[in-house]
């Protein structure tokens, strides 16, 4: 499954403006991908800010993404929740804006 995460550039408004790591200015990342049914988490991580997530060979089913991102500073300015990423027989990419609330 791969996930394409979508920075918000703009952290002072509530208009999405869809960036990159480096163009937005997130450092770091933690995150979880958890089963919708069972709220069973099945890959985390905490890392260097990344523009997608990789998770190899998730079973069928429906899955939930929570990213949450942090500046420079330590600040945590971005948080999100995917869900609906559903994992039938074949992998997918799904596409995840990331905003500054």
């Amino acid at each position: 499954m791969s996930l394409n995460l979508a920075w918000d550039e703009d952290t002072q408004t509530s208009d999405f403006q869809s960036g990159t790591c480096n163009s937005a200015g997130v450092k770091s990342m933690t995150w979880s991908l958890t089963r919708s049914d069972t709220k069973e988490e099945v890959a985390s991580n905490t890392e260097p800010c990344a523009n997608g997530i990789d998770v190899i060979d998730p079973s069928p089913a429906e899955y939930t993404l929570k990213v949450t991102g942090t500046d420079s500073n330590g600040d945590t300015l971005w948080h999100s929740t995917c869900k609906g990423l559903r994992v039938l027989r074949f992998d997918v990419s799904y596409d995840c804006d990331v905003d500054a609330p």
